[in-house]
């Protein structure tokens, strides 16, 4: 199991929207909608996993149409 935080960063590097806030996921493969909070344009997403094996934070680009 790991806590999972997902943000999503505007292109000016505000943080617009919290779309995982700290919940417990069991291992494997997961999907998330995007609720219609983030209008159209480029995001960077910050996803921080927390887990008996370490902390790991990564971040993507994304274009949303």
């Amino acid at each position: 199991q790991a806590r999972l935080s997902l943000e999503a960063f505007n292109a000016l590097g505000q943080k617009v929207a919290t779309l995982i806030g700290g919940e417990t996921y069991p291992a494997g493969y997961h999907t998330l909608e995007w609720g219609p909070e983030l209008a159209p344009g480029v995001y960077t997403l910050r996803l921080q996993c927390e887990s008996q094996s370490g902390n790991e934070v990564r971040q993507l680009r994304v274009v949303r149409e």
